[in-house]
């Protein structure tokens, strides 16, 4: 049994308009999103010039591409040998 169908030992009935009402304001509020900001698709990735995106694109077996991440994420302290054996 899941959440809701027994209260007090006694069976729970839900109004059936529930399941209608549920299932046009998932709707309504769908195109509403639609409408005012447009689909997810049509937004330009905002984490492109993320130090994650920096990383995926540099070749870390080289170590000047190491001390390029390694300044983007603020390690000073961290060298290209160490961060090639983490």
């Amino acid at each position: 049994m899941g959440i809701g169908e027994v209260y007090n030992g006694e069976p729970v009935t839900l109004n059936p308009f529930l399941d209608k009402f549920f299932y046009v304001e998932g709707l309504l509020s769908n195109n509403l999103r639609m409408s005012l900001t447009g689909s997810e698709i049509n937004h330009p990735d905002k984490a492109k010039k993320s130090t994650y995106n920096l990383a995926k694109k540099l070749n870390l077996k080289d170590a000047k591409n190491v001390d390029i991440l390694r300044k983007a994420l603020g390690l000073d302290r961290l060298t290209a040998t160490e961060a090639l054996n983490l």
